[in-house]
């Protein structure tokens, strides 16, 4: 009772917003293990290229390791989800492997790409604005992953068996739906936390398996061990499946 009050409006150092400023080219130390340098930096091209509305871009696939092509699409698709959303991404038809051209084929104009960017570095703001510059990496991931899953539903009506440029499909099974819509499938909620994550600065990633059934989910480091994080399987606010080892896996 002898010690005078502090001001109204202060705020401790610990709980001033966390600084952040989203970046297109943040690539985790996961992803860059996992792909390399080399294709990590065509992947750069790639999504620069698309925000710069191209139709084509050569990238220098001389020296790539075996595989390189899927590797492309998956770097860029956890780098930028608007890539993976409005961008029919195929492989086979769209790297030409002779000369490194590879074909963009959009699935909506720029104009939309330059709004849903906007409303994807919005609905990411107000999430990292949950955020404290005194918070840990495990309370970052905590927060982050309950901004993502309380809300969220698994999109169970999305068909099975459908062709590969159905638009519908390619967005939903995006992280950019996920962020933006609380609906998707465990592809969309793995890449949008890895996403998330990454953009808050915690190393992480996306696994999967083909074991049973095909499934995706996050991989992250908290004090400097990989945990494994399902929210797929927490939509709807639970944290069961969040930093799990692998044995718990």
């Amino acid at each position: 009772p002898s010690q005078s009050a502090p001001p109204e409006n202060s705020v401790s150092p610990e709980a001033q917003p966390y600084k952040y400023e989203l970046d297109y080219h943040k690539a985790s130390d996961y992803l860059k293990n996992v792909v390399g340098d080399k294709i990590l930096t065509q992947a750069y091209k790639i999504v620069d290229a698309f925000f710069a509305h191209e139709d084509s871009v050569t990238l220098d696939i001389q020296d790539l390791p075996n595989n390189f092509a899927d590797k492309l699409g998956y770097a860029a698709s956890l780098l930028c989800p608007q890539f993976a959303a409005f961008n029919n991404y195929n492989s086979m038809k769209d790297l030409n492997l002779k000369t490194g051209k590879f074909t963009f084929r959009y699935v909506v104009d720029k104009e939309e790409i330059d709004k849903k960017t906007a409303e994807l570095e919005k609905k990411v703001s107000e999430i990292m604005s949950d955020l404290c510059e005194g918070d840990s990496d495990t309370m970052r991931a905590l927060i982050i992953y309950n901004d993502l899953t309380r809300n969220a539903s698994y999109d169970n009506d999305l068909p099975k068996n459908v062709k590969e440029d159905d638009t519908n499909f390619i967005y939903v099974t995006s992280a950019y739906s996920a962020i933006l819509d609380g609906l998707g499938i465990c592809t969309s909620y793995a890449r949008a936390l890895s996403f998330l994550y990454t953009q808050a600065d915690i190393d992480a990633g996306v696994v999967s398996s083909s074991v049973g059934e095909q499934h995706e989910w996050t991989i992250a480091k908290l004090n400097d061990k990989y945990y494994y994080f399902d929210p797929t399987w927490d939509l709807g606010g639970y944290i069961k499946y969040f930093g799990i080892t692998s044995a718990d896996r």
